[in-house]
């Protein structure tokens, strides 16, 4: 929460925050799709991510929940095609 003050008080704790979220998601995929290489780029789906398959998309929808301590609903669940349909999502949850 200091690191949150902080920022607000500089005019970037927003960008902090965003910076934060991305690091948690990058972290999340990783877990899951352990034998990815390198990063996940924004615009990744299961085409360029081996073994996203529906099996993984359910448990990248739990980790999800586990790390942000959110429920993602059905449709929200659908919502994610690719890595950049993450972030909407979890800032909607967060709110």
């Amino acid at each position: 929460m200091d690191l949150e003050k902080q920022g607000h008080h500089q005019g970037v704790g927003a960008i902090e925050v965003e910076d934060r979220m991305e690091e948690r998601i990058q972290k999340v995929l990783r877990s899951v799709f352990s034998s990815h290489e390198g990063s996940f780029e924004l615009s990744f789906g299961p085409p360029e991510i081996i073994g996203w398959d529906s099996l993984n998309h359910l448990n990248l929808v739990m980790a999800l929940q586990e790390e942000f301590n959110v429920q993602l609903g059905f449709e929200e669940m659908l919502e994610i095609k690719v890595v950049a349909d993450i972030y909407p999502i979890i800032k909607r949850k967060l709110g």
